[in-house]
């Protein structure tokens, strides 16, 4: 892809667009002089890239090769084979605390226009009976890693090595863990949607 409009359209059809425009947002107060800088896609959707042109223009490169990575069916495979891995490994710990196990569903990222964490990655769990979308900084951030190819760089011990509850949960609203981290499936904390 040589030109800017070729590289915003290829971004714009893995948001499930068309087409996207490049727009400049000048920043005020402790960024005053500086620029964001955001893609629009033609079905409503805005994606920020980075502050100032040069880092935004490297950003759009990464962002092209890692979501066209991850919609790959190599790419998820390894990806779910890593999530599975962890998935064992925190359903006996969920046994031993009298949790619930879930299991792995399948990863994504979101696509909806207006979503809040538009482009963050998330996974589709099943937790007695219900689909639950998790997010986390943490986790949107492995499976980009992961969509890059650079594997070696996770294991089965990317997870927590010592229990706790995700921040803002009560102990009490915790019935499954995921990634050695206790979440709740009714709670709407750390939900893509």
């Amino acid at each position: 892809m040589k030109n800017l409009q070729e590289k915003l359209n290829k971004l714009a059809v893995l948001f499930d667009a068309h087409a996207g425009k490049l727009i400049r947002e000048e920043c005020t107060g402790k960024w005053r002089g500086t620029a964001d800088y955001i893609v629009e896609f033609d079905n409503g959707g805005q994606f920020f890239l980075a502050n100032g042109c040069k880092a935004a223009l490297a950003a759009l490169d990464m962002y092209i090769r890692v979501y066209s990575s991850f919609r790959s069916i190599e790419t998820q495979a390894k990806i779910k084979e890593w999530l599975q891995k962890n998935e064992k490994i925190d359903n006996m710990e969920a046994t031993e605390k009298g949790l619930k196990n879930y299991e792995v569903i399948k990863p994504s990222y979101v696509r909806a226009p207006g979503a809040n964490y538009y482009g963050w990655f998330y996974v589709l769990v099943k937790v007695g009976g219900k689909i639950v979308p998790i997010l986390e900084s943490g986790l949107s951030c492995a499976l980009r890693v992961l969509s890059l190819g650079e594997n070696d760089y996770f294991s089965v011990t990317d997870r927590s090595k010592k229990y706790f509850e995700a921040g803002g949960l009560k102990k009490e609203e915790v019935d499954f863990i995921f990634r050695g981290v206790g979440h709740s499936s009714t709670s709407k904390m750390y939900k893509a949607f």
